[in-house]
């Protein structure tokens, strides 16, 4: 027996099977209905529909019912932005991973607020020079230290997600204040290492005598919890004297490592301490180590200076990332190309790499 519909002439199985497949996935979309097998929804189920009702009414498309343009189509900024606030900042690009089978070269990430993580690229360079180091300086975002943790986090993860796109088998954080905001959710998120960067309060309160040291670091890094963690469990009964350095960064930022004004802002910032009777200061942000010759021609003799970027080396090595026969080094940057150029040889005069431009959209 068949029926005649339209020009089509189908038989009543047909119409039958092809009724019930539907209103599975009516049911299936209203929660009423879980089918184990999903490889197969073609067998019938108890309920049938007309086939009037069928013909009347056309099922949206889901499921694996969806054509090929439709699972293609990209999802709105909006829906991204509701399901991952922080994996797809807005006036940002959101970075496809490659394919798995994509060979990409394997290169050790590094990412920072701006210029000052290349303290910590080349001390990298320095104990692994056979490796590929791929770095990014948001300098158009610089700095991050007055920044919200959420702002800093939306930043971190854009940028860890291109590292990942280029190849990077691990990724250093080489900024303390991304790690206090942000390293925390990148190790949950993410399946490779992450390194980060903390104020060296251990190596610190081990070699003072006084029993005194001074914290020079960003905002962001002396107000968060991890801060205070590390004082309350490595330097127990010391007199810790914390100062923001808002001033060192924008010196860095624009190639000013030496003159009156340097010499003003290292005073401004450490006077308390000697006055406290510190004789250890601590680096607390990557900036601050192009400023080191500077403060140690300003500080009295005594007093020593903490720089946490050859530990970072060392435990960046301690993970035996993978060597490169051609390795190279590239720097990227959000802000002008133009001043990253003019930066890196009075940064790193020893430094060969290729500067380039960020891929922002």
């Amino acid at each position: 027996m068949t029926l005649k519909i339209g020009r089509a002439k189908k038989t009543v199985e047909e119409i039958e099977r092809r009724s019930s497949r539907r209103h599975t996935d009516r049911k299936k979309r209203n929660g009423e209905y879980a089918n184990p097998h999903r490889v197969d929804d073609t067998q019938p189920v108890a309920e049938k529909t007309n086939h009037k009702d069928w013909k009347k009414k056309k099922t949206p498309i889901s499921g694996h019912h969806q054509t090929s343009a439709a699972k293609n189509r990209k999802p709105s900024y909006l829906a991204m932005q509701a399901k991952d606030p922080f994996r797809c900042p807005k006036k940002t690009s959101c970075f496809k991973l490659p394919p798995p089978n994509t060979k990409l070269p394997n290169v050790i990430g590094i990412l920072d607020s701006g210029v000052g993580g290349l303290s910590v690229l080349r001390e990298i360079h320095t104990l692994l020079p056979g490796h590929s180091l791929t770095y990014i300086g948001d300098s158009a975002w610089c700095p991050y230290g007055p920044k919200s943790y959420s702002e800093i986090q939306s930043r971190v993860f854009m940028l860890s997600d291109w590292l990942l796109a280029q190849g990077a088998e691990m990724i250093v954080v080489a900024c303390n204040s991304a790690t206090i905001a942000a390293i925390r959710t990148l190790r949950n998120r993410y399946d490779i290492p992450f390194i980060g960067m903390e104020p060296g309060v251990k190596p610190a309160a081990e070699i003072t005598r006084s029993k005194t040291i001074g914290v020079l670091a960003t905002e962001a890094s002396l107000s968060g919890e991890k801060f205070r963690q590390l004082v309350e469990t490595h330097a127990p009964g010391l007199k810790v004297i914390t100062q923001p350095c808002p001033k060192f960064v924008q010196l860095v930022e624009a190639g000013t490592l030496s003159g009156p004004e340097v010499t003003g802002a290292i005073l401004e910032y450490t006077h308390d301490m000697v006055q406290a009777g510190a004789d250890t200061l601590i680096l607390g942000c990557t900036h601050y180590p192009f400023l080191k010759s500077a403060i140690e021609k300003t500080i009295p003799n005594h007093i020593q200076l903490i720089d946490t970027g050859p530990a970072v080396a060392r435990r960046v090595s301690g993970h035996h990332p993978s060597k490169d026969a051609d390795p190279q080094i590239h720097l990227h940057t959000t802000g002008p190309m133009s001043e990253l150029r003019r930066l890196l040889p009075l940064l790193c005069p020893t430094l060969t790499a290729s500067c380039h431009s960020f891929p922002l959209s």
